[in-house]
């Protein structure tokens, strides 16, 4: 009988080498989450984190889409169309930056608590600077938009750091030396 193994791991392979098996482009730096994860904490960070301002909207009687509508205002003028778009490349530029500062290895956890602190710190800087400069913007509850920059923040750190939390490669982690199975003889 024929029992199918795994080809045994090499732990001598060069980190160049094992990154450059990886499936992403061997540019991504190991202590850095891969392009992809930053766009999927993008996606998920965008489309939750309005959540409680929209729930406050809908509570108090306002429009749900008052947000997206006044964010076109830092493209020209304010539309939801023009929104959306606004929305998406602040979300994709912020989560980028958050990229580049999580630390690797923090834990889920202490990553969300670090990223809603960081969302915190976007909400003053980002709110306080389109407050003044932005009258759509300045018409906006603050305590929705602090809330929702807040939780952007403990998204995008979750997200980020669960990818590490998963074992996603890095350029020490070993691999097996081809995908193709080793047949071993059982007597």
């Amino acid at each position: 009988m024929r029992v199918a193994t795994s080809a045994p791991e090499r732990s001598s392979a060069p980190a160049s080498a094992t990154a450059s098996r990886s499936s992403e482009s061997s540019f991504v730096r190991p202590d850095r989450p891969r392009p992809s994860r930053v766009l999927v904490a993008a996606l998920l960070a965008g489309g939750l984190s309005g959540v409680l301002s929209t729930v406050h909207a809908l509570s108090t009687g306002c429009s749900p889409l008052a947000a997206a509508r006044a964010a076109g205002e830092l493209l020209g003028r304010p539309g939801l169309a023009r929104g959306l778009v606004a929305h998406a490349l602040v979300t994709l530029w912020w989560t980028v930056v958050f990229a580049a500062l999580v630390p690797r290895r923090a834990g889920a956890g202490a990553a969300a608590f670090r990223g809603a602190v960081g969302g915190a710190g976007i909400a003053a800087l980002d709110l306080t600077i389109a407050r003044r400069r932005f009258p759509a913007i300045a018409a906006l509850p603050i305590g929705g938009e602090v809330a929702d920059h807040v939780v952007f923040g403990a998204i995008v750190g979750a997200v980020l750091q669960w990818g590490f939390d998963r074992g996603a490669p890095t350029a020490t982690t070993t691999r097996p030396s081809s995908s193709k199975p080793t047949w071993t003889r059982v007597i």
